[in-house]
């Protein structure tokens, strides 16, 4: 009777072994594109959820107001006694740096650890996630869809991050932004259409980025704020500006009238009178 018992213990942990193993093994191969979904979506907040075929959840929630991204992981017990046990939940905090729905640049930090592990990669939504530093607490399921889903949830925000600062198609949020107090905005161009970010404290910080950087684009609130910044924002002298009409940008949303800041390139010797070019930027306004 004992032998019978060993022999049975044995049987079942090797065949728990083997389910943990060809689960761990499934996670690479399920494809993801039909596993999402849209739970919440408010003028503050949206909210994606992702389910595994195993029955594991993921939770990813942008906060439209901090822009704060959140990720929740509900993972499934297993083994013999999973009846009698209950799902174990896993919150990480998600420092974003870039994110589209091509990829992502991101920290994730587990809220009760404080372990953090890093991912960088191309989403194609067929995705394995390679993750740099500790792997400890990297879950399967995050493992699976944690990046594509992030991805997926920027793309139905309409947002985009860039170098930390998350943007929103600028016809999605004008209509909110357009009553607050602040003039300017900061602005970015990405496949064709414009995102709007955060605001400049000032219009004096707002014409200084203009100055600095060819690569700084602005959103206006309105067109004379538009024009002001890109005279203020030129290296001119007298300030100069131009009134672009030649660039389109916006899939099927509308044309973003612009002014550009013109910059100072040298004297006309015949007319004494200073020559200009177009800088880069863009100052746009609706």
């Amino acid at each position: 009777m004992k032998k019978f018992f060993l022999v049975f213990v044995i049987a079942c942990l090797a065949f728990a072994n083997f389910s943990t193993g060809a689960l761990a093994n499934n996670f690479e191969d399920q494809p993801i594109e039909n596993a999402f979904q849209i739970i919440e979506n408010t003028e503050d907040i949206i909210i994606a959820q992702a389910v595994h075929p195993n029955g594991d959840e993921l939770y990813a929630t942008l906060d439209k107001n901090t822009n704060e991204y959140t990720l929740k992981a509900i993972v499934k017990d297993e083994g013999l006694l999973k009846f009698a046990s209950s799902d174990k939940e896993y919150e990480y905090t998600v420092d974003v740096q870039e994110l589209s729905e091509d990829g992502i640049k991101a920290v994730f930090t587990d809220v009760n650890s404080a372990e953090k592990f890093k991912i960088e990669e191309t989403v194609e939504f067929t995705e394995k996630v390679v993750a740099q530093g500790p792997l400890l607490g990297l879950l399967p399921v995050i493992e699976w869809g944690g990046a594509a889903l992030l991805s997926w949830l920027a793309a139905n925000a309409a947002a985009i991050t860039i170098a930390g600062v998350t943007a929103y198609l600028a016809t999605h949020v004008w209509s909110k932004y357009k009553n607050q107090p602040y003039n300017y905005y900061q602005a970015f161009i990405s496949g064709g259409d414009v995102y709007i970010g955060s605001a400049f404290k000032d219009d004096a910080s707002a014409f200084a980025a203009i100055k600095g950087s060819e690569k700084v684009d602005v959103w206006a609130k309105t067109e004379s704020k538009s024009n002001e910044a890109a005279r203020k924002g030129g290296n001119g002298n007298p300030p100069a500006s131009l009134h672009h009409t030649t660039e389109s940008f916006g899939k099927g949303d509308g044309y973003y009238k612009h002014w550009h800041p013109l910059r100072e390139t040298q004297i006309d010797p015949r007319t004494g009178r200073a020559i200009y070019v177009k800088k880069d930027n863009h100052i746009f306004y609706m």
